[in-house]
């Protein structure tokens, strides 16, 4: 088995890279990524960090292309997108505030 190392240096591994990040930037051109080592598969992690309220997408923009390259070129790159810190944290005041209005709703019906 290869190490993390050796995949990296691989010229489809960089290319396939490349083409999902591009992807990746139609829909964020300010997206950021990290590129991880993981023993569970074995492979390369690419965590993809972007502006958007919603990730899907961002992962629709990508996935078809990505099973391409796991099954096709037998690569074992994986990807996971994350949203900015702001935007989780908008997202996640957004819900609380939801989850007190249903709450408050709930209390008026009874």
């Amino acid at each position: 088995m290869m190490t993390f190392e050796q995949m990296l240096t691989l010229p489809k591994m960089q290319a396939s890279i490349e083409e999902i990040q591009s992807l990746i930037r139609t829909h964020d051109p300010s997206a950021t990524f990290e590129i991880l080592e993981s023993p569970e598969p074995e492979g390369v992690y690419m965590r993809a960090i972007v502006d958007a309220d919603e990730r899907w997408p961002v992962v629709d923009s990508f996935i078809d292309r990505l099973a391409e390259i796991q099954v096709d070129d037998e690569l074992p790159l994986y990807v996971v997108v994350v949203r900015t810190p702001e935007r989780m944290k908008a997202a996640f005041q957004r819900i609380a505030a939801e989850r007190r209005d249903a709450g408050q709703q709930s209390r008026h019906a009874d």
